[in-house]
């Protein structure tokens, strides 16, 4: 008996018994009709059969048809990826217990291993990673400087090897199990390409769509100019790279001279682009739609090679004069309109023709005191936003016991982790020498992640005018460290970022000593040094890793007194800034790079002030310099001649001084230092100012440990 019959059997004798008028031979009669009617509702055998386990589907895969053109980018751009191979194909079972019952399957996981083809290499970074329209990794994975290929653990999926496109890229291992045909090269050289290694792919059969965002700058004929700001590409060099790779036309029939002045104008403009070709489309097209989006021309010039010209209100077209009475019929021009143009470069250029948001939210200052009482308590670390450094958190760097930390600490914001690097004194130890304290903290809480003391063994005649100097390398991994002291040697040391252990030390310098490292900056593999000597003299020097200990060069002049302080280089010059006493004061120089540097050009304002940092003013163009000595200053002078631009600052009287500096992030820098407040001796400061004047957009100042010398920007 099914409970439909039971419950009818009831219903049925209770309205039976009351519609007979309470007669008991009504209430058998209901129960008869109701069990009857209840069978039919609920029969004992359900025609409809119960749920049972799923059934395990096999793997629906994603198509791609031979024949289908290979994707190119010149700048950033995202790319879904083509089916190259697929096999290993298994699935997973997902069991549950319901309250009463035996355990049963209630799903399957599906994995595979396959292989997809992105672009033409070589890619440069790989930004992000999106399964369907989800992203499922986010990051900046740069281009290995050998091997071309990179693996990154997905969280919830697996492994995914990405392969740069490199020509020396080799055959994947596993991948060769998938692809038993001995004669294929599956190294894929040249190509961009990515492989899943029993990955995820979801709790359904079909397996995803995968798509990444990738950057790609061949450098071509000017390295320097051919990335414009962070994500794109140097309009010339993606004239060039169409016209040569893509039409096909030799090197000799485009003319070097003018796409190079052309790069660099543009590259001043700030105006870039990204393009993805990914049709087979006329290259007139890909030409006619650049030329258009930065006003540019490309002619045929009689030399027989191609010439282009931007078109500027300022300048000249320089084309020939066309005379009416020489033409034999009325000429007629015609041009193709913007929907003829085609639409993918219009729109890649639309999403980044406006400025780029920064990155990063936050600044990172450590606040100190000023020289005249380096031992005087604690150093903090103190975070704010970027928008209007407000306070977020701060956090003392250490314990009491550690007597205080010296003044002027470096800090360095390491993005691939979210962390910050700081160096600074530890005076727990005692001795006239303070020892160095080397710390790792999260950049979400400032909570502590390592820190730990070195002794460097080193006697010194400490002056209290210590600075502390970070620099991340370039293979993402490590960072030098080193401190400025009155002694007679100096050590160098290079650490790895993961746990600050040692990866070497160098001490080098020899009696009576170099008084100090004020400015330090890494560029192209070599690390630039100024400071001044035992003497005071200037000492300007450059040295790589492997040749840290011997100068490359180095100028000295007898003087009166020289503070060697800012230092920047790129490839147009070495710039630099020193204080030559109140007679000169503030002085800035550009020199040429190499074996036997030549002094370029000299500027001199006649400020008291020392010139401390100096950055590029995010154009390529100018350079700004910021220091202080009774008032803080900021100059702004171009890179050819040195021409001042502007000029910024605060105070007036008593101690003011810009120490440290970010660098240019969409138009706004961050400057840390100190002013002098009046009743209280000193104020701890942060300034946000524009790159393009050197205005002041908001400033805040702390009493609270006086001296911001170290500021970084990060997340």
């Amino acid at each position: 008996m099914s409970t439909g019959q039971w419950i009818g059997a009831i219903l049925g004798a209770i309205v039976g018994f009351i519609i007979s008028g309470f007669n008991p031979v009504g209430a058998i009669y209901g129960a008869i009709i109701g069990y009857t009617l209840g069978g039919i509702v609920d029969p004992v055998k359900p025609d409809v059969k119960q749920p049972g386990a799923p059934v395990p589907q096999g793997l629906q895969i994603m198509t791609n048809v031979i024949g289908n053109p290979i994707f190119d980018v010149l700048g950033t751009a995202k790319i879904t990826g083509q089916l190259l191979f697929f096999g290993k194909e298994f699935n997973r079972a997902i069991w549950y217990r319901p309250a009463r019952g035996v355990r049963a399957i209630s799903s399957y996981k599906y994995y595979a291993s396959w292989a997809l083809g992105i672009c033409m290499g070589e890619v440069d970074v790989l930004y992000t990673v999106f399964r369907d329209q989800d992203p499922i990794w986010e990051g900046e994975l740069l281009r290995p400087e050998s091997g071309g290929e990179a693996t990154i653990q997905i969280e919830g999926g697996g492994t995914m090897v990405f392969y740069f496109g490199t020509d020396d890229q080799v055959p994947n291992v596993k991948a060769g199990t998938l692809i038993p045909d001995p004669t294929l090269n599956t190294g894929y050289r040249h190509l961009c390409w990515a492989f899943f290694d029993a990955f995820f792919i979801n709790e359904y059969n079909r397996m995803p769509t995968m798509s990444f965002v990738i950057k790609k700058i061949p450098p071509m004929f000017s390295e320097s100019k051919s990335q414009v700001q962070v994500y794109d590409i140097n309009p010339a060099h993606a004239l060039w790279h169409t016209l040569i790779e893509k039409a096909g036309l030799p090197v000799e029939w485009v003319d070097p001279i003018d796409f190079l002045a052309i790069a660099t104008e543009l590259f001043d403009e700030g105006r870039g682009i990204s393009v993805l070709f990914d049709a087979y489309q006329a290259t007139q097209n890909y030409l006619e739609a650049i030329n258009s989006h930065v006003d540019c021309i490309l002619r045929y010039g009689s030399d027989g090679k191609f010439h282009p010209k931007l078109i500027r209100y300022v300048s000249p077209v320089g084309l020939p004069v066309i005379d009416a009475s020489k033409l034999l019929e009325e000429p007629t021009f015609s041009r193709r309109s913007w929907i003829d143009t085609i639409n993918e470069v219009k729109v890649q250029y639309s999403e980044i023709l406006g400025e780029r948001p920064s990155p990063y939210t936050h600044v990172y200052g450590v606040q100190g005191y000023p020289s005249s009482s380096p031992w005087a308590g604690q150093t903090k670390l103190v975070k704010r936003n970027m928008s209007d450094l407000s306070f977020v958190s701060e956090v003392n760097l250490g314990d009491s016991s550690w007597g205080g930390i010296a003044n002027r600490p470096g800090i360095k914001y390491v993005q691939s982790e979210d962390t910050l690097i700081i160096l600074s004194h530890d005076a727990s130890l005692g001795g006239t020498d303070p020892d160095w304290r080397i710390q790792k903290r999260k950049a979400s809480d400032l909570s502590s992640i390592y820190s730990f003391i070195y002794d460097p063994g080193l006697p010194t005649n400490y002056s209290g005018r210590t600075w502390s100097h970070i620099l991340l390398s370039d293979d993402g991994v490590s960072f030098y460290c080193w401190m400025t002291e009155a002694s007679i040697s100096q050590v160098f040391q290079k650490r790895n970022i993961s746990d600050g252990s040692l990866v070497w030390s160098r001490v080098f310098g020899t009696y009576p000593g170099y008084h100090g490292y004020k400015g330090v900056c890494l560029y192209g593999g070599n690390i630039y040094v100024i400071g001044e000597d035992y003497y005071r003299r200037l000492y300007l020097c450059r040295f790589t890793e492997g040749n840290v200990d011997v100068w490359a060069w180095r100028d000295t002049v007898n003087m009166d007194y020289y503070y060697g302080a800012g230092i920047y280089v790129d490839e147009t010059g070495i710039y630099v800034g020193y204080y030559k006493g109140l007679s000169n004061g503030w002085t800035v120089q550009k020199w040429t790079d190499g074996t036997t540097p030549t002094l370029v050009w000299t500027q001199s304002p006649g400020s008291s002030a020392q010139p401390y940092k100096i950055i590029d003013d995010g154009t390529g163009a100018n350079i700004i310099i910021v220091g202080g000595s009774g008032s803080a200053r900021y100059e702004k002078r171009t890179k050819v001649g040195g021409t001042l631009l502007c000029t910024g600052g605060w105070g007036v009287g008593g101690a003011n001084i810009a120490l440290d500096l970010t660098p240019v992030s969409n138009g706004i820098f961050y400057v840390g230092g100190y002013d002098y407040g009046g009743p209280a001796p000193y104020r701890a400061r942060y300034e946000k100012v524009r790159s393009s004047d050197l205005v002041t957009e908001a400033f805040v100042t702390d009493i609270d440990r006086p001296v911001t010398s170290g500021i970084t920007i990060g997340l």
